[in-house]
């Protein structure tokens, strides 16, 4: 492997040892989730809106697209994201607009785990960030790591993928008077010209601060990355992860619908859609997490109470058990967290 043309790392700090350190439990797989950065709902996925905010039918068939914007609360705070597109060169010479999708959100995810089981998690230099946490790897292992998990990926989409991830901008407002953070979700990308051959990302300075804060919860990666497909079932799998920690068999855990469409920002509201079709996609992320083990399944008429205005349904009150797999996952977790500072 050639080396000469990589960034050369730092000495892992002790903020690194902890973050490639995970606890595992028989055969499952567990990586690192970042509650603040993994929640923004920074991936178009959905309805991509005009500038008048209707629908583009086609987007795919366009060769401009405008920045999306996502309104979002966390912990409390209402936040936004502006995701601009990245402008790339096709094959046919066509240059034209790229959103991060849900290919470069497995792809990400993809490469956090290779560098967190390979300790390959290293400290870089950065002109105007300073020096950000990145990642060394080959598109062949990432290609491998998608086709484990059935997300296969050609080089060539990986690649693509990776240049999305680079060319994509992201501005986040966190409100409270604080300055917007403005960089692509990997602001540098070292790229080589052969499948084995080292790559190396640069991660956002979100991710940084996340690492050097302390601010990371081991989360099973096998459940998010293979059983579940939607991008909104993923995030409220993120959710809980971080939030219920004191998962247990007595304990449930209680939620609104419009909690989740509000905190989310991924259930885009648009001219052609209403307030009961928000309903019904967040319906539909919960019965996901249920088909796939996070939580009990039983009748409808014990995990949700709907709430009415007349005839107008408002808003579902959700009353979440969480399986025997998820209490074993978040006691892990409890453990891993015992160690940090």
């Amino acid at each position: 492997m050639d080396r000469r043309h990589l960034p050369q790392a730092a000495q892992p700090l002790a903020q690194l040892d902890l973050f490639q350190t995970i606890i595992g439990h028989q055969s499952r797989a567990y990586t690192q989730s970042l509650e603040l950065w993994d929640q923004a709902p920074k991936y178009v996925v959905g309805p991509v809106l005009d500038t008048d905010g209707s629908i583009i039918d086609k987007p795919k068939a366009r060769r401009t697209l405008p920045s999306q914007l996502r309104h979002f609360v966390h912990g409390g705070r209402p936040m936004s994201i502006q995701i601009t597109p990245a402008w790339l060169l096709e094959r046919q010479g066509i240059e034209r607009h790229f959103f991060p999708g849900m290919r470069e959100q497995l792809i990400e995810q993809a490469i956090r785990r290779i560098a967190i089981s390979n300790q390959r998690t290293e400290e870089c230099p950065h002109v105007t960030h300073g020096r950000l946490y990145g990642a060394r790897f080959t598109i062949g292992e990432v290609c491998r790591e998608l086709a484990q998990t059935g997300h296969k990926c050609s080089w060539e989409q990986v690649r693509q993928a990776l240049l999305v991830a680079s060319g994509s901008i992201l501005t986040l407002d966190l409100g409270s008077g604080t300055p917007p953070i403005r960089a692509p979700i990997f602001p540098v990308i070292s790229l080589p010209s052969g499948v084995d051959q080292d790559a190396v990302v640069q991660f956002h300075p979100l991710v940084t601060t996340a690492i050097t804060a302390f601010d990371f919860r081991q989360i099973d990666y096998i459940c998010w990355m293979e059983k579940l497909q939607s991008i909104q079932a993923r995030w409220l799998f993120r959710r809980l992860t971080h939030r219920y920690t004191q998962a247990g068999y007595t304990n449930n855990f209680n939620i609104l619908a419009t909690t989740i469409i509000r905190e989310s920002g991924l259930f885009t509201r648009t001219a052609k859609t209403q307030h009961r079709d928000q309903l019904i996609a967040v319906d539909s992320a919960i019965e996901e997490l249920q088909n796939s083990g996070v939580l009990l399944k039983s009748s409808r008429s014990d995990w949700r109470e709907e709430r009415w205005e007349g005839r107008k349904k408002v808003d579902i009150k959700y009353l979440l058990s969480p399986s025997v797999d998820f209490i074993d996952a978040q006691k892990i977790a409890n453990v891993s967290d015992k160690r940090h500072p």
